[in-house]
């Protein structure tokens, strides 16, 4: 049987998780000074997948910039 996700996004998902379950905030910035993980969006979206209650808000920068923001919802 294939497997549902390639080894490094799996890697990348574990890695992921554990942080989240750990309590931290996670934003595409964090994600990659962090954990090399660019594509942060699609991970979480991955986690929502396997039913991961993983929770989402905009943010704006003091930039100006607007981003997501990703935590795991307490149980």
């Amino acid at each position: 049987m294939k497997p549902l996700y390639p080894f490094s996004t799996q890697k990348q998902l574990w890695t992921l998780l554990e942080a989240l379950r750990r309590g931290e905030r996670l934003t595409v910035m964090v994600s990659l000074q962090k954990y090399g993980c660019y594509a942060l969006s699609q991970r979480m979206g991955e986690l929502r997948g396997l039913w991961w209650k993983v929770q989402s808000r905009r943010i704006t920068l003091k930039n100006g910039k607007r981003i997501s923001e990703y935590w795991l919802e307490n149980r």
